[in-house]
């Protein structure tokens, strides 16, 4: 992350494809708990000296606007051709950008689907990976539950799949 980051009570940041919410900043400490509790977390909440958030791994969420951007530029792009390398995809998840997670989510999800839906599983926890990091933050954005944006994501995914495959028909 680059610069400073200036937390408040109730702000939504990112970290390593988490959502956490700020609960509070007190003796130079800040203390989160996930934005979406699940079995892993059970309501966990922890706290960092504020110090180390500069040279942390921690961002704001996207706006919307840039989300809406994202879902146009990555997932509505033709799907790739080449299969994905491996290094490449598990370097760009641990680095915290969204718009990587989405194109790796995007590469997998085409490789899987010209396989009959079958991934290694190597690949395959990659994907499931990428999936639940872009899950997290969008339903963050848009106020709504995960499974609701996990259904966005699949079905803006299917959507330019149809769109291609149309399009294959008619040329």
């Amino acid at each position: 992350m680059s610069g400073t980051l200036t937390l408040t009570a109730g702000d939504l940041i990112v970290r390593f494809g988490r959502v956490l919410k700020v609960l509070g900043i007190k003796d130079k400490k800040v203390a989160f708990s996930p934005r979406f509790a699940s079995q892993k977390t059970g309501g966990l909440t922890y706290s960092i000296p504020l110090k180390n958030i500069a040279g942390s791994n921690y961002r704001r969420i996207v706006t919307k606007d840039k989300l809406k951007s994202l879902f146009g530029s990555i997932l509505g792009k033709p799907i790739p051709v080449e299969e994905p390398d491996t290094v490449a995809v598990k370097s760009s998840l641990g680095g915290n950008n969204l718009t990587e997670t989405f194109t790796v989510i995007k590469a997998l999800w085409s490789e899987k689907k010209s396989k009959s839906g079958i991934l290694a599983g190597g690949k395959l926890s990659l994907y499931q990976q990428a999936l639940e990091q872009a899950v997290e933050e969008v339903a963050a954005v848009k106020g709504i539950v995960p499974d609701k944006a996990k259904l966005m994501i699949m079905e803006a995914l299917k959507s330019k799949q149809a769109d291609q495959a149309q399009t294959q028909k008619q040329g």
